[in-house]
């Protein structure tokens, strides 16, 4: 209960102490022991009642007095709990305004905080897609550039082989002007003696095992006839065959019109060790 209405309780009761005792008190005072004395002694009834009325006028105005200030406490009571209603209302509203102005600020701190972040994100999206730009074009000059490498060292491979083809073509066409000055030379040389018999020989079990294998090796075909040339170092020796016709067979002309082949040509950029030639007609050789 609000101390307001303790306050108002108490006062009632104390008033309506206050009365009872003041009826109490009047009615066993002595000038009203002795009113009633006189009054049993004259039995007038005009007096009688005049003193009653005066008794019933006084009791009349506490009674009033009492309500007056009944309601005086009341309307006071009243004013007081309104001032206090609208004091809450008041410190309601403050408080309600607070709770709202902190809302603002907190909706207002996180919609900062996501501009914030959308922007930092916005701004590490641009960094990166700048560097992934970059980097390709980076990528793009790269390649550019190694292509142009590629082309140039092709360029220089294509015109060194050039050279290369240039100069062994030179080198086999001294060199078969060389084999034909020989050859024209050793005819010469063959004709000038008497005819006799050519004596060959068999090789030993482990050369001719060895140019088997070497023949295996290099996919050489056989036939008829089969004419091979084997030796142990780098350097380029060529088999050259001089067919019955006159016609040359050898690294620059190796299918002859008579059916010979040169299907294998070792050490033209010295390769191996253990190089091997071979010369083959398949069938329908010439004597």
């Amino acid at each position: 209960m609000p101390w307001v209405d303790w306050t108002l309780l108490g006062v009632l009761a104390g008033g309506f102490a206050y009365g009872v005792a003041t009826i109490a008190i009047r009615e066993r005072s002595l000038p009203f022991i002795i009113r009633q004395r006189e009054e049993s002694m004259d039995f007038t009834l005009h007096d009688e009642g005049k003193e009653k009325v005066k008794e019933d006028l006084t009791f009349t105005d506490a009674r009033h007095e009492f309500n007056r200030i009944l309601m005086e406490l009341m309307e006071s009571r009243e004013a007081r709990l309104e001032k206090l209603r609208l004091q809450e209302e008041k410190e309601a509203a403050e408080e309600q305004a607070i709770i709202a102005k902190r809302k603002q600020k907190i909706i207002e701190s996180i919609k900062d905080a996501a501009e914030k972040e959308a922007l930092q994100q916005k701004k590490e999206a641009e960094v990166y897609a700048a560097r992934k730009e970059k980097e390709r074009l980076e990528l793009e000059n790269f390649k550019k550039q190694m292509e142009a490498k590629r082309k140039e060292e092709e360029e220089r491979l294509r015109l060194l082989e050039v050279e290369e083809n240039s100069a062994r073509i030179a080198d086999e066409e001294v060199r078969q002007e060389n084999m034909l000055a020989m050859e024209a030379q050793r005819n010469f040389e063959v004709q000038s003696q008497p005819e006799t018999e050519s004596e060959g020989f068999e090789a030993d079990e482990n050369t001719q095992k060895e140019l088997e294998q070497r023949l295996e090796r290099e996919g050489a075909k056989g036939g008829e006839v089969q004419i091979s040339l084997m030796w142990n170092d780098r350097n380029d020796l060529d088999l050259h065959i001089l067919c019955p016709s006159g016609e040359r067979i050898h690294g620059g002309n190796r299918l002859s019109k008579c059916g010979g082949e040169l299907d294998v040509d070792m050490n033209v950029r010295a390769e191996s060790k253990r190089p091997v030639e071979n010369v083959v007609w398949g069938e329908g050789a010439p004597p």
